[in-house]
């Protein structure tokens, strides 16, 4: 078989009619199948063989990815804006001056961190977990309009 069809591979490794290897599975993916020998079948003399995927599902292999995403409420835009209009800006740039000169990165961080500060005080953070066989246009809006549906 091996000179005929080279690219064959065969998965059963184990007698299946007393000594001999009589019943054989050949596929084109090496290691694909596992082949486990079964009782016989009635009054056969012959051992049946159930073959097995050797592959690990997708969903088994990889664990899913947790993202976190920021969520606006209705008033949040209008919180940040009230927040930024009564912060004395000036503070951070005396803070980050020394003998008359300001160390930029010093002040770009501190600003940029009171920001940050500010946004995660008025909008929330969800975490979403995706796994691997979920499709990317199944949001959970879609999930509750599909529920309604079958209600």
């Amino acid at each position: 078989m091996k000179t005929v069809l080279p690219h064959l591979h065969q998965h059963v490794d184990f007698a299946t009619r007393r000594m001999n290897t009589l019943d054989k599975a050949y596929t084109n993916v090496k290691d694909a199948f596992k082949a486990a020998p079964h009782p016989h079948i009635g009054s056969s003399d012959h051992l049946s063989v159930m073959l097995i995927p050797a592959y690990k599902p997708l969903l088994i292999w990889e664990k899913p990815t947790v993202w976190q995403v920021r969520k606006w409420s209705e008033g949040a835009m209008e919180a940040l804006q009230d927040c930024f209009e009564c912060t004395d800006w000036d503070m951070f740039k005396e803070a980050a001056t020394y003998n008359n000169q300001t160390d930029i990165d010093e002040y770009a961080m501190s600003v940029s961190a009171y920001i940050n500060k500010c946004m995660e005080d008025v909008s929330v953070i969800n975490s979403i977990t995706t796994r691997a066989n979920q499709k990317p246009w199944m949001s959970e809006e879609v999930r509750r309009m599909l529920k309604a549906q079958s209600l």
